[in-house]
């Protein structure tokens, strides 16, 4: 028979282990704390007490003592068959430190310490005959080690985070703020409302790599887009029919193309690549927001590249300041429609490279090619926005060297996902109401969470 030390120690380490594994669930948490320490009590009394104190103790029929035995079993497997069925349901989500076989390790010895403890009580009971005993004990016995054994052996098999691509794709995760390297990249001339500086910044993430935040950009060095509407360049046509596109230079991809004309929003900052080459960028890389008309000449089949880039005052951690608030994470977005037939949608492929503020680096769940946050809500204002503040996580993925080229493989990337003009709030932006012709057809596109990614890289390929 254990001694009470010993059962007091079963307790305490099933305690421990179970609380590490469901952490992430705090009503099963809640739970199991109850149901153990309602076990934790039974085994007490039930064996370390003083033989004349027991002698006290109401003294229960065989059937009853096994009855009561039985249901504290119940309990905990009650417990256990709760905890198995949500993880089914969430297996990619639940991970201890970022690693599914660490997490297999805490399944499997919870159901065991489970198994063991919940046979405790039948086996240390006076009262019960052996056959009381194994009649009550086996087929819960049963139960837990089977489903101990199928649940870790699912996990121990669950693949590591990948992005899915042939190769994967290895995460690269921050903490804490960015150094500011540029305070600012945009002055307007102009006295505007909402007016922000454009800083850049640095951040070494936990593999050593030295990333730039909220992007590496060529707004210092590329070509810069001209104007449908900007109003630090005082240039706000009241309607589409004002605009001369003919006056709009063109940018040559190939000599004997087509020549393409379109017009292009993003919130915040952009850049047109064209068959690798880049074409223009974005006049504004933050506020006040801007809107852009293009045009170049290209010979099918060619493809569309756009570099998206949600800017950020609070440098590494994704947040901005929104009224009053300096740790608002904010959002993106990017429509546009070209001449050729080609508007932004779920055709193109979007792919998100830098995903913040997070709460914990766990928070990104890479679902296939998806890297997945909807858990947190994907648009204002029902994200669940964390008050880390610049204790936040920040979560970066490599960009591959030619993901702007036509002949990169972006079949590995998810589709963009469109949202409403009151998903992304623009229903009162001049640069996108004003010319509704200029964008007719087109939708706002993004990775898959509007609020949290902050870099995002779409293309769309025209035969």
């Amino acid at each position: 028979m254990l001694t009470a030390a010993a059962k007091a120690l079963t307790c305490a380490s099933m305690f421990e282990v179970s609380s590490a594994v469901i952490e992430t669930s705090p009503v099963l948490k809640r739970s199991l704390e109850s149901t153990y320490a309602f076990v934790f009590v039974r085994i007490t009394l039930s064996a370390s007490a003083p033989a004349p104190a027991r002698a006290k103790l109401p003294r229960p029929t065989p059937a009853a003592a096994a009855a009561a035995n039985v249901v504290v079993v119940m309990v905990a497997s009650f417990v256990a068959s709760s905890v198995m069925s949500w993880l089914a349901l969430t297996p990619a989500s639940v991970v201890v430190d970022g690693d599914p076989s660490a997490f297999a390790m805490y399944a499997r010895t919870w159901f065991e310490i489970s198994f063991f403890a919940s046979a405790t009580p039948i086996a240390t009971e006076p009262e019960m005959t052996p056959t009381l005993r194994a009649r009550a004990a086996a087929p819960v016995n049963a139960s837990i080690v089977g489903s101990s054994v199928a649940v870790s052996e699912t996990f121990a098999q669950s693949p590591a985070p990948s992005d899915g691509g042939p190769a994967g794709m290895r995460r690269m995760v921050t903490e804490g703020p960015a150094r500011t390297v540029t305070d600012n990249l945009f002055k307007c001339d102009v006295d505007v409302r909402n007016y922000r500086m454009s800083p850049v910044g640095t951040i070494t993430a936990d593999d050593g790599t030295v990333l730039t935040v909220p992007a590496r950009t060529a707004y210092q060095t590329g070509p810069t887009l001209p104007d449908l509407f900007n109003e630090c360049n005082k240039i706000t046509p009241a309607r589409f029919a004002d605009v001369k596109a003919d006056d709009v230079p063109i940018v040559e991809i190939d000599p004997d193309g087509e020549v393409i004309t379109g017009t292009i929003v993003a919130d915040n900052y952009f850049e047109l690549y064209v068959n690798g080459k880049l074409v223009g960028v974005d006049p504004v890389p933050f506020t006040p927001f801007n809107s852009v008309i293009v045009r170049f000449k290209a010979k099918r089949p060619y493809t569309y590249a756009l570099k998206l880039v949600d800017w950020e005052e609070k440098l590494g951690l994704g947040m901005e300041t929104n009224r009053g608030n300096e740790w608002h994470a904010g959002d993106g977005g990017a429509i546009a429609r070209f001449s050729d037939g080609i508007v932004t949608d779920r055709t193109w492929t979007a792919q998100s490279f830098y995903i913040a503020p997070l709460a914990q680096a766990a928070d990104v769940v890479e679902r296939g090619n998806v890297h997945d946050t909807t858990k947190l809500g994907r648009v204002h204002p029902t994200a669940k926005l964390p008050d880390c503040r610049e204790r936040c996580f920040a979560v970066h993925y490599p960009i591959p060297d030619n993901w702007a080229a036509p002949n990169f493989d972006d079949s590995h990337w998810p589709p963009a996902y469109e949202f409403t003009d009151a998903e992304v709030g623009v229903e009162h932006l001049p640069a996108y109401t004003r010319y509704p012709e200029a964008f007719a057809g087109a939708r706002w596109i993004w990775s898959i969470n509007l609020v949290l990614d902050n870099l995002v890289l779409a293309r769309k390929t025209v035969p």
